[in-house]
């Protein structure tokens, strides 16, 4: 079934207000019960503090200037509005992001003739204060194709296996800087922004790292994939990201796997020890619903060697136990293999009397 802009708009609010309004009563019903005891501790309150929709969710744009003035299509303002109408949150979803510039005396955005565009990871404050960043990895063919402006025939094979003509490429993002998202609580975590398939690519994620509380968030649209497993080896392949960097990690995927993942690749509640991956009653992540999780996301958190070093310190390491290992194996006679004696001046162990 194809759905058009209305009904995709219509979809993300149902299930996003379904979902804040029952934890609202959740939250409501625990704080009258607890008004009724005098021993009763802290009210552990349910309400989110982070709201993820995945990549390209809203099918309007966002017009943004080189001064980071921004606008964008009604239909957005419109959904964004209904969902805030629950509670305060800090609202992430994708979008594509257009290069704009002001005119008139109104200061009207409109996109600058031949202007880029972006694919981005949009995070909106529960004051509407608006940040992006805008994806590095572009997939080739998909979102960009090389040379296609020297070889038209490349058009004609895209219209055709994509069923549109072709529109142009998505420019390549270029920030390495990690996005600010506030908590109820007023602690800031950094967010490791990837889009699609980016939480795939190591050497990316770990440009992102920094001190302080960190996690990675991952929108992407495994639509592509349709009912193959794809969309199970992309998801595989994130949870190494959370390892390798020691950063947790909360995804939200279209027809994908969205799932929270803690820095040692589990799935795991912190409490409970549940699975939070979101599935339907048979299994299958192709459901349609909204899940609730729960990270733990360390205050002063490590670097692992890979956050340290790289590639290139993963390859040296790699060359050094492979000269290593060949050393060993070429015996005591080999030149490798030959002891590294330190030149001494002689000595008669004589003491002046």
């Amino acid at each position: 079934m194809l759905w058009d802009a209305l009904d995709v708009h219509l979809a993300y609010e149902e299930e996003t207000l379904k979902a804040l309004n029952g934890l609202a009563g959740m939250d409501f019903a625990r704080l009258k019960e607890a008004m009724g005891k005098t021993d009763e501790g802290e009210v552990v309150m349910s309400w989110p503090d982070w709201v993820l929709w995945p990549e390209s969710a809203l099918t309007g744009k966002i017009l943004r200037t080189a001064s980071g003035d921004w606008g964008t299509w009604r239909e957005n303002l419109e959904t964004i509005a209904q969902v805030r109408t629950a509670g305060r949150f800090a609202l992430i979803y994708g979008i594509n992001e257009l290069e704009a510039e002001p005119v008139g005396d109104g200061g009207e955005l409109v996109m600058k003739d031949q202007g880029r565009i972006w694919n981005s990871l949009a995070v909106m404050s529960p004051d509407d204060m608006l940040q992006t960043y805008r994806k590095r990895h572009l997939v080739i063919f998909g979102e960009t194709i090389p040379f296609v402006d020297t070889i038209p025939l490349l058009k004609k094979i895209y219209a055709q296996q994509a069923g549109v003509e072709y529109g142009g490429s998505f420019t390549p993002g270029v920030s390495d800087e990690p996005l600010l998202v506030p908590t109820a609580r007023g602690t800031v975590i950094g967010a490791i922004p990837t889009v699609c398939f980016e939480d795939t690519i190591p050497r990316l994620t770990r440009k992102f790292v920094r001190p302080g509380p960190q996690v990675i968030v991952n929108v992407t649209n495994d639509g592509w994939f349709k009912q193959s497993p794809a969309a199970d080896q992309h998801f595989a392949n994130a949870r190494f990201r959370a390892i390798e960097l020691r950063r947790p990690m909360i995804r939200c995927a279209n027809t994908g796997v969205s799932a929270a993942i803690d820095s040692t690749g589990s799935t795991a509640h912190p409490d409970t020890g549940k699975a939070q991956v979101l599935i339907d009653a048979q299994g299958s992540h192709f459901t349609r619903g909204s899940l609730l999780t729960e990270l733990a996301i360390p205050l002063h958190p490590g670097f692992s060697l890979y956050a340290l070093i790289g590639d290139w310190g993963v390859i040296c390491l790699a060359l050094l136990g492979f000269l290593w290992a060949w050393r060993e194996r070429m015996g005591p006679g080999h030149p490798l293999h030959a002891d590294l004696q330190l030149a001494m001046p002689p000595s008669d162990n004589r003491r002046d009397a």
